[in-house]
């Protein structure tokens, strides 16, 4: 999906320390340190002008927005357990970095990675089912660690060790057709992860039947 007007993000600018050597990211001392910069639906505004150097600069940037970071390497976030509304956006953990950036080269092109996976649960009728897919349904993802531990530095995760597995409750796209078969859809954003063997994963709940 595409950024929406209001949307803001949150930018970190490097410099070189010479024309091969980039400053580490570091909490504070950087060009521009978890500047906020909102969008309008067609431009990009930072809440203060960022300068650029005399050299090379490493550009950083993440959504959504925290205002507050303690540990650049090590940021805290945590996946919505109800994605039904608007926590499923809010989940979608996006990063990107720019190297080796000068002034000359013009406006900064920085691509946002997903973070964060994604999975989709597809109901679909069956040989013999007879009667319309279960629009109104529950889908809940069991069993899933939803905090992890981000560095903001090179765009890695790791699950929260210490945090206990929870469950999702998943959102749902209503009806959509793939190779001309109709599905119930429904999605949820998932901290990366293995998952362990012989714990519930999936449940489904339908008109009080689960």
């Amino acid at each position: 999906g595409a950024f929406e007007a209001s949307d803001q993000i949150g930018l970190y600018v490097t410099d070189y320390v010479n024309e091969t050597t980039p400053m580490p990211l570091q909490i504070s001392g950087n060009r521009a340190n978890n500047t906020q910069v909102t969008f309008d639906g067609a431009v990009w505004t930072p809440e203060q002008t960022i300068y650029w150097g005399n050299a090379k600069s490493d550009v950083y940037a993440y959504y959504p927005y925290f205002e507050a970071i303690t540990d650049v390497n090590k940021l805290y976030f945590e996946v919505a357990t109800d994605q039904t509304i608007g926590g499923y956006e809010a989940s979608d953990f996006l990063w990107a970095k720019a190297e080796g950036i000068r002034q000359a080269d013009g406006t900064v092109n920085l691509e946002m990675k997903h973070l964060m996976s994604k999975l989709t649960v597809k109901i679909v009728a069956g040989e013999d089912y007879i009667g319309s897919l279960p629009e109104d349904a529950t889908v809940h993802l069991h069993s899933t660690v939803t905090n992890v531990n981000i560095d903001l530095e090179n765009g890695s995760v790791v699950k929260d060790p210490y945090s206990g597995a929870k469950s999702i409750n998943m959102r749902n796209l209503g009806i959509r057709t793939f190779d001309g078969e109709k599905a119930v859809v429904y999605e949820a954003i998932v901290v990366p992860q293995m998952l362990e063997n012989s714990v519930p994963l999936l449940e489904i709940n339908s008109k009080s039947v689960s």
